[in-house]
């Protein structure tokens, strides 16, 4: 049964990741009317359908016998339900705009402050608030973008009502040009370092205008820490592209202390050094690359990168388990996927699980990783991404053991079970590009490795995973072709 096309449905979904259900019913509560009753009634309905993940099931009629279990369900009553629907849209919509609203460094509040005063004519005013708002950054070696981009704004309305006086108004011309430069740049830099991580490894990726002339230009200014987040990306982008390895100089810039930089520039930040990173190590560098994940993650969680709303992503949380177990400090590892489990956000424990059946692969506890939930073939995850590369470590996991030992009959059911895995794969339609790429090859090197292969084949083997580009796990795979040839060593 298809999940209503109700508006108000993904509002109340936000509010239960968000944890806001109870902050919300105290708002609705103190701004209720005598009316609302029956809203409320019908937020608590579909509230519950969320959490018990039953939206599939929810109808006109059975919110109705809900809220009005006295009256009989009629064309009339379907329309009442549609205006008791709009007003709790609304109404969610009014509380989630106060919570935005209340929000520290609230630079939209600011500039609708500054633009009235500017429209009434009150430049003194404006202009002292400007100054007292600069005065508060002075000390502040990096100004989030945000804060770029709310000094070119106030540039310009201080420019706008500037028209009597020449020499003012191309003083303060200059101003709009000089902050339009730093927001401009800024973001055009930001914006091609996340085209290059996400592009980098494709054929023909796009290539953003006039980026390699800016690049030289401002490798010719020697750009200094002083140049706040541009110096930032500029550095970034440098080191995504292999032309820079400080690291550490780089995380050294974003010390909360020295900076205004808010939750969600600095998530895009730790997002793109771990993609840089991760690509780092995955193309030959893992020993010197693959531990600065670990102290990414620290700093990701020293200055809050690594959180929203007080819960992790998911995916991080699995990518940090998972470097701390590659690099084999499983202690580390298990501390990680514990401790960082109660911060999951709802309906993401698979994730815990997944990394609870990769903890126990890594120790070669087959059999425990079998039992882990979710693991079993049964009940899979629901997570189709996560169910993929589960089935891909249940298959390396049965090469290890029975490759070697005789057991055709145990070899012959892998090749079985590779080539289901491969049409799954090739069927899901959410799945696409580089992702759906790295999986079908991940695959056709693992059949590829099921066969009995002569030296020369193999060392060509080894050779070409070496160079793939988008093949995950590659560590595994040298690794096994490696010990196939050191037990073959002596044949042709």
């Amino acid at each position: 049964m298809p999940i209503p096309p109700w508006k108000v449905l993904p509002l109340i979904g936000s509010l239960v990741e968000r944890e806001e259900i109870e902050p919300f019913r105290h708002w609705i509560q103190e701004k209720s009317r005598v009316s609302d009753n029956k809203v409320s009634s019908l937020f608590e309905v579909l509230v519950a359908a969320i959490e018990k993940k039953e939206v599939h099931t929810l109808s006109s009629q059975a919110c109705w016998a809900h809220i009005r279990p006295e009256d009989p369900f009629t064309k009339a009553s379907d329309n009442q339900l549609r205006q008791y629907r709009s007003e709790l849209k609304d109404k969610i919509d009014r509380f989630i705009m106060e919570q935005a609203l209340d929000q520290d460094h609230n630079e939209w509040v600011r500039l609708l402050y500054y633009q009235e005063l500017a429209d009434r004519g009150l430049h003194g005013l404006l202009d002292k608030a400007y100054r007292l708002q600069l005065d508060k950054w002075k000390d502040r070696d990096v100004l989030d973008l945000k804060d770029l981009f709310f000094l070119f704004e106030t540039e310009q309305m201080r420019n706008q009502q500037r028209v009597q006086e020449t020499k003012v108004k191309a003083t303060y011309l200059s101003n709009v040009i000089e902050r339009f430069i730093e927001f401009g740049l800024t973001t055009y830099l930001k914006l091609a370092c996340i085209n290059f991580s996400e592009n980098a490894v494709l054929p023909n990726a796009y290539q953003p205008v006039f980026l390699d002339e800016l690049l030289e230009m401002l490798s010719a200014k020697a750009l200094q820490p002083e140049q706040g987040l541009l110096f930032v990306y500029f550095q970034l982008y440098q080191f995504l592209d292999g032309k820079s390895d400080d690291l550490d100089a780089l995380l050294a810039c974003l010390n909360p202390a020295n900076t205004t930089l808010r939750e969600g520039e600095l998530r895009d930040l730790y997002g793109l050094l771990q993609n840089g990173l991760t690509r780092r190590s995955n193309m030959g560098g893992f020993a010197k690359w693959a531990p600065k994940l670990l102290d990414l993650f620290q700093w990701g969680r020293d200055v809050g990168a690594v959180f929203q709303s007080g819960k992790i992503d998911p995916r991080v949380y699995r990518n940090i388990v998972l470097v701390a177990l590659r690099l084999e400090r499983r202690q580390d590892a298990f501390d990680l996927m514990e401790e960082l489990r109660p911060f999951l956000p709802p309906g993401t424990e698979e994730y815990y699980h997944y990394c609870k059946g990769y903890y126990y692969y890594v120790c070669k506890e087959f059999d425990k990783m079998k039992d882990q939930d979710a693991w079993s073939p049964t009940q899979p995850f629901q997570n189709i991404r996560l169910r993929i590369e589960s089935d891909m470590i249940l298959l390396q996991a049965d090469y290890e053991r029975f490759w070697g030992t005789g057991e055709e009959e145990e070899i012959h059911r892998l090749k079985e079970r590779t080539l289901t895995l491969q049409r799954f794969i090739k069927s899901q339609k959410s799945l696409a590009g580089p992702n759906k790429e790295s999986l079908i090859q991940r695959l056709k090197y693992f059949k590829r490795l099921t066969r009995n292969l002569k030296v020369k084949d193999l060392e060509r083997f080894y050779r070409e995973v070496q160079e793939a580009v988008l093949l995950g796990n590659k560590s595994w795979f040298l690794y096994q072709i490696q010990w196939r040839l050191d037990t073959m060593e002596g044949e042709e």
